[in-house]
């Protein structure tokens, strides 16, 4: 069990590291991996979020695989990306926030290569990143799925090392 950890946390750092997701402060330039990722990325989209904005950034390792979003909602328009590595990637087409008897994030996304093709990202921000673990689950692959239609898991995966962090 121990090499599966060791390499599930190698990936992780290295599937951050190419999407620019490394250990740099929130807010700090990445124009690097915005220019990659363009037109999803623009100049200004990993500064602070204001008030009523949403930042979802961070690594998971997952028994399932891992999950690396960067996912901002200003002003009601989201942009970013998310990977199951392995699994769906693309750029966020959707954020939802827990409420109305949800307490997860979801994040949706079109599936890059396949147009019109949906993927959403559950995740429960409840670990340190030190010693307790965020839950997230990957539900694909539909062209009409969003978070609002979207099926949440009936039980999330604790994930193994990383950390996804909210800031709102």
């Amino acid at each position: 069990m121990r090499p599966t950890f060791v390499m599930l946390a190698v990936t992780a750092a290295v599937v951050g590291s190419l999407l620019g997701l490394g250990p740099e402060p929130l807010g700090a330039p990445r124009a690097a991996a915005c220019e990659s990722k363009a037109p999803q990325c623009r100049g200004d989209d990993h500064a602070p979020p204001s008030d009523g904005d949403l930042l979802i950034r961070g690594t998971l390792t997952t028994v399932v695989g891992v999950i690396v979003v960067d996912a901002r909602s200003v002003g009601g328009q989201v942009d970013g990306v998310a990977t199951l590595a392995l699994g769906p990637t693309g750029p966020v087409r959707e954020i939802r926030p827990p409420g109305d008897g949800r307490d997860f994030y979801c994040v949706n996304i079109e599936r890059d290569g396949t147009p019109g093709l949906r993927a959403n990202f559950y995740i429960r921000d409840v670990g340190d990143g030190v010693t307790t673990f965020d839950q997230a689950a990957v539900f694909a692959e539909d062209p009409e799925l969003t978070c609002s239609n979207g099926t949440p898991p009936a039980s999330f995966p604790d994930g193994v090392a990383g950390d996804i962090t909210v800031t709102r």
